[in-house]
Parts: C-alpha cells; sequence; structure tokens
C-alpha cells in the first residue's frame, strides 16, 4: 500500500472532493496532494455517517475510504502501530474517541476551518423564516459538545496524546474559533490554507481584462453572498460607464436558480451552472482580470486567494478574515453587506486600467507571500514530522 521507509499519516476529514463533487474540501485535497509529492504516505478517511459499509475510491491519485464511526474503527483496527500521525479536519468528539480507542498514543494534529467551532450568532443571516429557526435551534446540542470538546482540545486535558491545533486565520484564532469556545489555544498555530501558485500561475493582466469580471463560488449558503453579487452586476449592468462589461457567473448548489434568475435576461452575462476542475478554474482565471467574490462569513478565502494567485483583483468585503489577505493594495474592499461599494470598486477599476494592473501584480506577489507553499506546506509538513 505504501513505500518503505515513508513516513505515513491518517488524515480524517468530514469531506472529501470526487468525481461530481469537486467542490467538496477541495482545500485539504491540494494539501494532501503536495503531502504525497515531499514523500508523504497519506491514508484519506472520509467520515460520513450514513455510509455504512466502506465505500472505496481513488481521486487524483489520493486512495479514500468513505464510512460511518464503525467503519473507521475496524481500519483504525486493521492499520494499527502504522502511523506516525493523524490529521484532523473538521474534528468531531467520534475521532477522538476511536483513535483513544485504537491509537492511543498517536499524536494528532487538528485543523480548525470554520463550521465546527462557530456559535449560531455567526451564522444567522441563514436564517430565513419558521425553518431556519428550527434548523438553528437543532444545531444547539451539536454546538455545545464541540464546545466541550474543542475547550479539552486547547487546553490538552484528558486527551492522552500530543495535540497540535492549527487555524487559517489569526483573525479566525481569536475572534472565533476561541472567543466562541471561551478558551485560548495553548498548543495553537496559525498557517494559512495552501494556495497552488504553480496550478494558477501568474499571467500579467493588459488593460482590458479589467472590464472581464468573474465570479465562481459554491451556490448553497448565503454566507458566499452571491445576492451581494447579483445586485451588484445588475447595478454595472445598468450604468453607461460599465454597460459593456463582461460577467461570467459559475457555480452551482440549491440556491442558484433563485439567486441567478435577475441575470438570465442580461446579454453581457454568461451563467455556467456547473462545477470546475482546478485546471479549468485556473484557465477560467486567464480569460478574465477582476474576481467578484463578496463574503458575509470567511475564515480566509481560498477561491480568493486563487484567483489572486493568477492576477485577478479581488472585489469583496471588509468582513471577518478577509482583511487580514487582501489589502487595498492589491484589492477592493467593499463594507459589509453593501452591493453598491462592490459595484464602485468594479467600476474604479474598469476606468482605472493603470491602477487594475498594479493591483494584479500586487495580488500575485501577496498570495505567493502569504500563502504559497513555503509559507503553509512546508510549516505543516515541518509540523506534521516534529518530534
Amino acid at each position: 500500500m505504501f513505500g518503505n521507509g515513508r513516513p505515513r499519516f491518517l488524515l480524517l476529514t468530514t469531506g472529501y472532493p470526487r468525481d461530481g463533487d469537486l467542490y467538496q474540501n477541495a482545500f485539504i485535497h491540494r494539501r494532501v496532494v503536495k503531502y504525497q509529492q515531499a514523500g508523504m504516505a497519506v491514508r484519506v478517511f472520509w467520515l460520513w455517517p450514513p455510509c455504512k459499509a466502506a465505500e472505496r475510491y481513488t481521486f487524483d491519485g489520493v486512495q479514500v475510504v468513505k464510512g460511518n464511526h464503525e467503519v473507521l474503527g475496524r481500519e483504525l483496527a486493521a492499520a494499527a502501530g502504522t502511523w506516525q500521525a493523524a490529521l484532523l479536519h473538521f474534528i468531531d468528539p467520534e475521532m477522538l474517541r476511536l483513535l483513544g480507542r485504537h491509537e492511543p498514543d498517536l499524536r494528532a494534529i487538528v485543523w480548525i476551518h470554520g463550521v465546527e467551532t462557530e456559535g449560531c450568532r455567526r451564522r444567522l443571516f441563514n436564517v430565513r423564516g419558521p425553518k431556519g429557526v428550527v434548523a438553528t435551534v437543532r444545531r444547539l446540542p451539536y454546538i455545545r459538545r464541540q464546545r466541550a470538546l474543542l475547550r479539552r482540545v486547547y487546553e490538552g486535558r484528558d486527551l492522552g496524546r500530543r495535540v497540535d491545533v492549527v487555524f487559517v486565520s489569526t483573525w479566525y484564532r481569536e475572534n472565533v474559533a476561541e472567543a466562541d469556545v471561551g478558551v485560548a489555544a495553548r498548543c495553537g498555530h496559525v498557517i494559512p490554507n495552501f494556495v497552488d501558485e504553480e496550478l494558477f500561475a501568474h499571467v500579467p493582466k493588459v488593460a482590458a481584462d479589467a472590464r472581464r469580471v468573474l465570479s465562481v463560488r459554491p451556490f448553497t449558503h448565503r454566507k458566499y453572498a452571491n445576492d451581494l453579487m447579483v445586485k451588484a452586476v445588475v447595478q454595472l449592468t445598468n450604468a453607461e460607464a460599465t454597460r459593456d462589461l463582461e460577467f461570467t457567473i459559475v457555480g452551482d448548489g440549491p440556491l442558484w436558480d433563485s439567486t441567478t434568475r435577475p441575470l438570465q435576461a442580461l446579454a453581457n452575462v454568461t451563467l455556467q451552472r456547473r462545477f470546475l476542475t482546478h485546471a479549468e478554474m485556473s484557465a477560467m482565471h486567464r480569460c478574465h482580470g477582476v474576481f467578484l467574490c463578496p463574503t458575509r462569513l470567511d475564515s480566509q478565502g481560498v477561491s480568493m486567494g486563487e484567483a489572486m494567485a493568477s492576477g485577478l483583483v479581488p472585489v469583496t468585503n471588509s468582513v471577518t478574515a478577509i482583511p487580514e489577505f487582501v489589502d487595498p493594495e492589491c484589492g477592493k474592499l467593499a463594507r459589509p453587506g453593501d452591493h453598491r461599494g462592490l459595484a464602485r470598486a468594479v467600476t474604479e477599476l474598469a476606468v482605472n486600467p493603470e491602477d487594475f494592473t498594479v493591483m494584479s501584480r500586487r495580488a500575485a506577489e501577496r498570495v505567493r507571500a502569504q500563502c504559497g507553499h513555503a509559507a503553509t506546506i512546508q510549516r505543516e509538513l515541518d509540523l506534521m514530522c516534529a518530534e
């Protein structure tokens, strides 16, 4: 299964890409690919409670097993003693319980990404009508369990093993992960999600690219603020200075139809309801100059960083962790919830192409320095292999 002498790691996650569902924690997959290229042997287990029998598949050269907690227990028992560390993404209590039963001394590295640590108040924008209220109330027991679990992890109490915690941004660590749990993470590191500067190669932009606007987002939650994107596009197509802009909107999800309806009759808007591979996304970047990616909540904004790496200038909202990764020198930041500010930002780039080309270059430089291989993958590898 693995080459002789290669460090072996078990990665546990609550989702992983596969054919037909390419956006399922794709940022975790990019890590695994780079770990393997660095000579690490990584087995991925996708913990999915409804999956009662082990489902095995290979995605982009990565072996994946999908199953529920019982399947995970069997997998751990079969390979006990072979792992150097467990890598946990979107931790839940059962992950640690099963590790405690089968691998009681195995070192664990826990990545905190978002939904597994946020209190309900962080996502109140998703509460729409009575059904939304009911869903939020039903989520409260999960949040209480997660708070108790994360308090133990952050403080290193009663775990019987070495645990390191990784946060993807300083803002998220201080303002959400720790604030919502109520204790400081003594064993915490801040390492942003990786942005692949080779896959998303920087192709210098020209002035005309400032008039080609791209949005690639899931249409699954209101956190992605696609409704603000649509309002900004409608405003821009009605304005004299920006009537000739070209917009490409790509994505999918249950909110697609209702959200994009106002754009369907606009001649300068191309709608593509589909998922993109990373290679397709990189090719799409080369044809555009502005990345319109409003948000209501982000611990980092990986797709925004990927666009910046390709040289696109991001237009987004100054909320949560976004200002930690974008500044006015390399992008445009509108106020929270401000679609008019988003439209203004796109207009400024279109009518000032010289400024646009300078910001494009700075965007590519900034994301490489902050989220490139040396700043992320290499630091994670060092942590994984630390004694």
